[in-house]
């Protein structure tokens, strides 16, 4: 039997990120993945890569770091390395001390308020109001509060954002003195798109 000899080049390192670009991987997840890998590699200290070397790497990492490598390992050719992720026991329900309290969330309120800083207040009851992610309030456009709805595209997933009528009027007021006609409802001081 032919005894292969694995190495993690930045040359095969490179053309697996150009691989994943090419997949329409985000550029968070191919950073990621590239220094998870080479995270393996500074853990492994330039011993010879063997299958129970990546098992020993998957007990005191991360399964996602795992996920990294296991692609780069496919992508490679060398599917022989894989190891699977370890089970974990999904969490059925949300830490409840995570969670505003209402009292908590009115103080907020307020203090934006306080503050004259009725974007932050109107950004904070937008989140609230709908469940929509920071990253995701650049969709909160002109159009969408007129819809009533926001169409929210991130990492090649769709997903609808409904407004509630009492928010929607309100950020219709919000709009019409800030003279926002079109595209992102919150702008900073300097006009570009809250993110």
């Amino acid at each position: 039997m032919e005894y292969i000899q694995y190495e993690i080049t930045e040359q095969n390192l490179e053309a697996y990120k150009h691989n994943m670009m090419e997949n329409e991987k985000s550029l968070a997840t191919i950073e990621k993945y590239l220094r998870d890998v080479r995270s393996f590699c500074r853990w492994n200290q330039g011993e010879v890569i063997v299958r129970t070397r990546i098992l020993e790497c998957a007990v005191s990492s991360a399964n996602s770091m795992l996920a990294a490598l296991n692609g780069f390992l496919s992508f490679q050719g060398w599917p022989e390395l894989r190891v699977k992720p370890f089970r974990q026991q999904k969490k059925l329900y949300r830490d409840p001390e995570r969670d505003l309290s209402r009292k908590e969330y009115i103080q907020l309120l307020e203090e934006a308020k306080k503050q004259g800083d009725e974007r932050l207040k109107l950004v904070m009851e937008t989140i609230c109001a709908t469940g929509i992610r920071v990253s995701e309030l650049p969709f909160i456009t002109a159009e969408a509060v007129r819809a009533g709805r926001a169409v929210v595209n991130c990492k090649n997933k769709k997903r609808v954002i409904f407004i509630p009528s009492k928010l929607q009027r309100i950020l219709k007021e919000y709009m019409k003195r800030k003279n926002i006609t079109e595209g992102a409802v919150f702008l900073t001081r300097t006009g570009t798109v809250l993110k």
